[in-house]
């Protein structure tokens, strides 16, 4: 049985999350070298799930998120405001994945690739969310509602942190620390 502690500050979570992300890239690297075992199978196409997950959605993401504010609020001169403030709240929580979802399906929004993407990672995500609520705390309250609310900034943070990460796929000289605070 393992476990994590989740650290108290918002710099050991940092800490945490970037070891997490160099320990994913270690495993990558030494199940490639090793060639197509049993436990390749299956950790493999996690690990890719992840890095795809975070680095190309995230960018594109990111992308939208930058795109739409510089069209509809900063190039009007307008840098903040209430409808740039909702407009980083619905991008922010899942109530703009909601509304986005909902416009591709009435055809408001576009369905290409990166939609069936997002909508995909996002209802792979969230299922499971649920269901370790359900295995383990027995009980949906406000300390589930409020990141299942906010996940997204969450998750940015992670994709930020395996995007500073990965130029660590390409270096040679890679070694193991393990103690906590290295």
């Amino acid at each position: 049985i393992a476990e994590t502690v989740m650290p108290s500050d918002p710099k050991g979570v940092l800490r945490q999350r970037t070891r997490f992300a160099r320990g994913m890239i270690h495993m990558f690297k030494r199940h490639l070298r090793f060639g197509m075992r049993a436990i390749d199978m299956y950790t493999l196409p996690i690990f890719l799930f992840t890095y795809i997950q975070a680095v190309i959605m995230g960018s594109f993401t990111l992308y939208q998120i930058i795109s739409g504010y510089m069209s509809y609020f900063a190039s009007q001169g307008v840098y903040f405001s209430s409808g740039v403030a909702r407009f980083l709240f619905e991008w922010l929580s899942i109530v703009g994945f909601i509304r986005w979802a909902a416009g591709i399906f009435s055809g408001t929004a576009p369905l290409d690739a990166i939609a069936i993407a997002g909508i995909l990672a996002t209802l792979l995500s969230y299922p499971l969310y649920f269901l370790a609520i359900a295995m383990f705390d027995k009980k949906f309250d406000l300390r589930h509602a409020i990141p299942l609310f906010f996940m997204f900034p969450f998750w940015l943070l992670i994709m930020a942190i395996y995007i500073l990460c990965t130029p660590e796929l390409f270096s040679n000289k890679q070694y193991n620390r393990w103690k906590k605070n290295e």
